[in-house]
């Protein structure tokens, strides 16, 4: 079984999340830059399911 990681920042009051993927024992998580979102969140069930979404993204 594979791990998956998603990296949750914020700054200023946006948010990005951001999906990896899983490069391996030497290069550990890489992020996936093309699935990342940005944005303020209105509420917390958005952040939770731009989160969800970013799983389902990561490899």
């Amino acid at each position: 079984m594979k791990s998956v990681s998603v990296a949750l920042e914020e700054i200023g009051g946006i948010f990005k999340v951001t999906p990896d993927v899983n490069a391996g024992t030497n290069e550990g998580f890489t992020p996936l830059i093309e699935h990342r979102v940005e944005t303020h969140f209105d509420t917390p069930e958005e952040l939770g399911q731009a989160i969800l979404e970013a799983f389902t993204k990561a490899r």
